[in-house]
């Protein structure tokens, strides 16, 4: 009895944790049906839950070769962190994530799934993006900055040589 009361407070406590995570806790088959993921998938693909599971995750995917290639580098390096991708919402808004994903295999070697977590850096790249450009703007402005000095110290030179003449 006290073994079957641990069992189900830990379910609780799981549970408790696996519905409140915001990023996106996700299982998905070899072949690329989602088996479990969190309801915090929602606040990325405006998808619930229970739409997902049993679909295919190529649904999700904006460039479906991205799931392919990171197929790819699962098979070569079995774990992989901060992986980036972009996932489409049910509005087709794009959202640029980061995926830490594991191959689970079983003793023979075969795949059995991947399992992992998703986190949405829109806002992360858009401000990098803009920070990038601002970077830029400055950077122009230093030249023009640089440019204007250069004139106005060759139009004092000029000047300086005409009153030479002038005088």
């Amino acid at each position: 009895i006290q073994a079957e009361k641990t069992i189900r407070e830990r379910d609780v406590r799981y549970r408790q944790i696996f519905d409140n995570i915001q990023d996106v806790y996700y299982e998905a088959s070899a072949e690329g049906e989602i088996l479990e993921i969190s309801p915090s998938i929602e606040s990325i693909s405006k998808h619930s839950r229970e739409e997902l599971i049993g679909k295919s995750v190529y649904g999700l995917y904006a460039h479906p070769e991205e799931r392919d290639e990171l197929v790819r580098s699962l098979l070569e390096h079995s774990r992989l962190n901060d992986y980036e991708i972009t996932l489409t919402d049910k509005d087709g808004s794009l959202h640029r994530c980061s995926l830490v994903v594991t191959l689970i295999k079983d003793d023979a070697g075969n795949i059995l799934k991947f399992i992992g977590s998703m986190r949405d850096i829109s806002e992360r790249k858009q401000a990098e993006a803009e920070k990038a450009d601002l970077e830029k703007q400055i950077e122009e402005s230093k030249k023009m900055e640089s440019i204007v000095t250069l004139a106005g110290g060759i139009s004092h030179e000029f000047n300086n040589a005409l009153m030479g003449l002038s005088g």
